[in-house]
């Protein structure tokens, strides 16, 4: 019997690298999963390959930075499923900018994405888990939010936000529902190669990247998911309010 055995979870960005890996192993641990992105590209071959696996799992587009999507969605699990025990808030948007060209749409872009979103799915959800035993929320932010990277303002302020709307909803969700985060560092995502991709000399912007890594290496984002698992599971039962670092080290001495 899995970790998360008779258990229903909300994992947004599923369709993303480690949305992906997230849906697959809350999947294989026994979880009823909903995945839900912005985009429907590829979410049609993605769920039969997890419902042809035998695994409880739909997909649903939606809009998280949209109330209205959000309150539908909500909806739409209260009335198929009845409830929720876990949210893994994971969809997140980065880019790579200086202060002084960030425009106000990718601002209010990053805004919307990494921290109204999350805040929208947990006051629509919250009702649906009041009452579980068990229940908990899992906000990914960044080591993005807890110091700072050069051309990745917008990012990092919303990441930071994001883990003072961890803590602020663990206090207040306690006793019922345990709210936790998870910083990830360099992960082996799209999102990592976008970064580097962006530098005028993208070798030397990875060689950089792992020479600050204590474990020398990029991260997996099973690495990630793992801890996501673990916090979502009955193990985790008195841990709320953390903020877990991901990243090999790289925040012990970083320059």
């Amino acid at each position: 019997m899995g970790a998360l055995a008779g258990k229903t979870a909300l994992i947004t960005g599923a369709l993303g690298d480690q949305g992906r890996t997230a849906c697959r192993r809350f999947c294989e641990e026994g979880a009823a999963v909903v995945g839900t992105d912005i985009t429907q590209e590829g979410a049609a071959k993605f769920t039969d390959e997890l419902v042809s696996a035998g695994f409880d799992f739909e997909f649903h587009q939606a809009d998280l930075g949209s109330s209205t999507q959000v309150d539908a969605l909500a909806n739409h699990v209260r009335i198929t499923r009845g409830h929720i025990d876990s949210v893994y808030n994971n969809a997140g948007v980065m880019m790579v900018k200086p202060i002084h060209e960030t425009t106000d749409e990718e601002w209010q872009r990053a805004i919307r994405v990494n921290l109204t979103a999350p805040f929208l799915v947990t006051r629509a959800f919250v009702p649906l888990m009041k009452g579980r035993t068990g229940a908990s929320i899992c906000n990914v932010s960044s080591i993005g939010g807890i110091r700072v990277y050069p051309t990745q303002m917008h990012y990092g302020v919303t990441k930071a936000a994001l883990l003072h709307l961890t803590k602020a909803a663990a206090y207040e969700l306690a006793p019922d529902i345990r709210v936790n985060a998870i910083c990830p560092g360099v992960i082996d995502t799209q999102m990592a190669w976008s970064y580097v991709d962006a530098s005028p000399d993208p070798a030397a912007a990875m060689e950089s990247l792992k020479s600050n890594i204590p474990l020398g290496r990029m991260g997996d984002p099973a690495d990630v998911i793992n801890l996501g698992v673990w916090l979502a599971g009955d193990q985790a039962s008195y841990v709320t309010g953390a903020v877990i670092i991901v990243d090999g080290g790289s925040t012990l001495a970083a320059k």
